[in-house]
């Protein structure tokens, strides 16, 4: 008996081993098609000024986002410098069928803040550096064929920490496939 029995589970592992790769390609055969990733720019948004992203669609309802910004401003009325390096990572929720989608996301973007100063009001000086991870939040319209092609994107992207919320919004041109 127990001879049989590890024979029939040999076979049964054998079996599944080899139909298990064939079913999932029937399943992508037979589900919907939908292009799964897209690189584009963003004005504005998560990234503040700006932002190059890659967008990849886990299920058709589900994509994940990661960016990356880096920009720097002169002071005005004292010769200072602010410089940012940031990472947008969004987690979103697409709703809607064919090209069309309203996108909710939530996510966070780490960023890395330098601000070098000369002299500044009465000679004081301001330097420093400062690693911060603001929240962000995505609400808005995408555009991403489901054949592939042209990306883009409409949406509200409030930046916010616990004491502070920024309205604020963007726009996106790129590429699916």
């Amino acid at each position: 008996m127990g001879r049989l029995y590890s024979v029939f589970t040999k076979v049964m592992f054998s079996t599944m081993i080899l139909l298990i790769p064939s079913s999932c390609l029937l399943a992508q055969e037979n589900g919907a098609q939908y292009s799964k990733n897209a690189i584009f720019v963003e004005g504005l948004g998560s990234g503040i000024f700006y932002s190059i992203n890659y967008d990849h669609r886990f299920t058709p309802n589900i994509s994940g986002r990661v960016g990356f910004t880096s920009w720097s401003l002169s002071g005005f009325f004292f010769d200072t410098k602010l410089s940012a390096t940031a990472f947008p990572i969004i987690v979103n929720y697409l709703l809607g069928d064919g090209a069309s989608h309203l996108e909710l996301g939530i996510g966070i973007v780490p960023m890395n803040l330098s601000i070098n100063g000369g002299e500044a009001f009465f000679g004081s000086d301001i330097n420093g550096h400062a690693t911060v991870v603001l929240g962000t939040a995505d609400v808005g319209y995408r555009l991403q064929p489901n054949e592939g092609g042209i990306f883009v994107r409409f949406s509200f992207t409030p930046l916010f920490t616990f004491q502070k919320f920024q309205p604020w919004g963007g726009v996106s041109l790129g590429a699916s496939f």
